[in-house]
């Protein structure tokens, strides 16, 4: 599924339960797949690049959580 697809989908789930996604406060991270893809398409969809590893509530996530 591409980007715009999924953009369409979170449009579809607004109109339906009145919750909105702002993908201006979204980030998008790209796991096995190069910097430079994710920066296209983070321009087509309005989120922040993003890169691995980073922290979420303090945990941090990573592409090999595991072996840690």
């Amino acid at each position: 599924m591409n980007m715009e697809n999924m953009v369409m989908v979170l449009n579809c789930f607004f109109m339906v339960w009145d919750l909105k996604v702002n993908l201006h406060k979204s980030n998008l991270y790209g796991v096995g797949v190069i910097y430079n893809q994710v920066e296209e398409i983070v321009m087509s969809t309005g989120c922040a690049p993003g890169k691995l590893p980073f922290k979420y509530m303090g945990l941090p996530v990573a592409e090999n959580t595991s072996r840690v």
